[in-house]
């Protein structure tokens, strides 16, 4: 657990914690710059699978962890042409599936452009295993995603996404 007499850490401090448990398994990290963050950062681990980890500026506390897949023109057009009660029947079952997953999730709509997973993370309860967990649970709710879209197209699943941060 991450604390001080206070019961807070800097938020500094938290930041350099994050970078430092990334590093260590071997994820790639750079700054970003965003006007809603006290800090945030995209980190890319070895199979280049990409997440943003961020503090907002109104978060005293919780970090997120967030990752995106953005569709290709053809996966767009594809799931376009389908017709429009399996699209929506899809659309649910991916909803209910992510929901089972515990993550939080935005852009499951049409038209499928991306959908945005994420994960938050309080530091009265920050451990490296603790946030290394939920930044696999991210990763395995994109790769969920995918491979539940290429199940419907009968591809085989991809384990290296077209991920967007």
């Amino acid at each position: 657990m991450v604390e001080n007499s206070t019961g807070h850490k800097h938020r500094e401090e938290i930041h350099s914690l994050v970078h430092s448990w990334l590093a260590e398994e071997s994820w790639t990290i750079k700054e970003l710059a965003d006007l809603q963050a006290a800090w945030a950062m995209e980190a890319i681990d070895p199979a280049n699978r990409i997440i943003v980890v961020a503090q907002r500026s109104k978060s005293l506390d919780q970090i997120v962890i967030q990752a995106a897949i953005g569709f290709t023109e053809r996966d767009q057009q594809r799931f376009a042409q389908l017709p429009s009660q399996e699209r929506t029947d899809f659309l649910w079952d991916l909803r209910f599936k992510l929901l089972q997953s515990g993550v939080l999730f935005d852009g499951m709509s049409e038209p499928l452009q991306r959908v945005v997973v994420t994960q938050r993370i309080y530091y009265d309860g920050l451990t490296k295993d603790a946030f290394l967990q939920r930044v696999t649970l991210i990763l395995n709710a994109l790769l969920l995603v995918l491979w539940t879209l290429a199940r419907k197209f009968q591809e085989p699943p991809s384990a290296h996404p077209s991920m967007v941060h």
